[in-house]
C-alpha cells in the first residue's frame, strides 16, 4: 500500500443538535493496478509506458 494515491469523498448527512455530521471515505483508484492473469482487456501489462 505504500506509495499508493488514495482520494477522499466528503458528504453532508444531517444536522444532529447543534452539530453537522459529514461522511468521509478514503478511496484508492478505480484503474487495476495489478495483474490478476485473466489476460483483461484492461490489463496493467497492456497499458502504456508514461
Amino acid at each position: 500500500m505504500l506509495g499508493t494515491p488514495l482520494f477522499y469523498e466528503c458528504h453532508f448527512v444531517r444536522t444532529a443538535t447543534d452539530r453537522l455530521v459529514y461522511r468521509f471515505r478514503f478511496r484508492v483508484p478505480d484503474r487495476k493496478s495489478f495483474c490478476c492473469g485473466n489476460q483483461c482487456s484492461d490489463c496493467v501489462l497492456l497499458r502504456p509506458k508514461g
